[in-house]
């Protein structure tokens, strides 16, 4: 691989080999990189500087995490769901016609037209 001497944070985020490096997706850009670290101070703070931004950007979740999050949202749709099924509402209208608030039925015979 054809690293440069310098980089900066920038350049190691938009370097597709680096990612590659940080999500473990290559074996041969993890094998570059940690050579291109080793025994230099200056990159590796800069390689952990990268990472620890990359973090902050990344959305990483353990499987199990993953699982129990959706089972956590499964649940609440499902009980949502059958609060709303067992529960009959009548809807609420609050309808103004002239000033003067109509009741249900009173909505129905004036806007009979509209339903039709």
């Amino acid at each position: 691989m054809n690293f440069k001497n310098q980089y900066t944070i920038p350049d190691l985020l938009t370097n597709e080999s680096f990612l590659n490096f940080y999500f473990q997706k290559n074996e041969n850009d993890v094998l570059d990189w940690e050579e291109w670290q080793e025994d230099d101070a200056e990159r590796e703070a800069l390689v952990k500087n990268a990472f620890q931004l990359l973090d902050k950007l990344s959305l990483k979740w353990d499987e199990t995490e993953i699982k129990k999050q959706f089972s956590d949202l499964k649940s609440s749709i499902s009980a949502d769901s059958l609060a709303d099924m067992t529960e009959e509402k009548e809807p609420n209208l609050r309808v103004s016609y002239l000033n003067r608030w109509l009741e249900k039925r009173d909505f129905c015979r004036y806007c009979r037209w509209y339903y039709l």
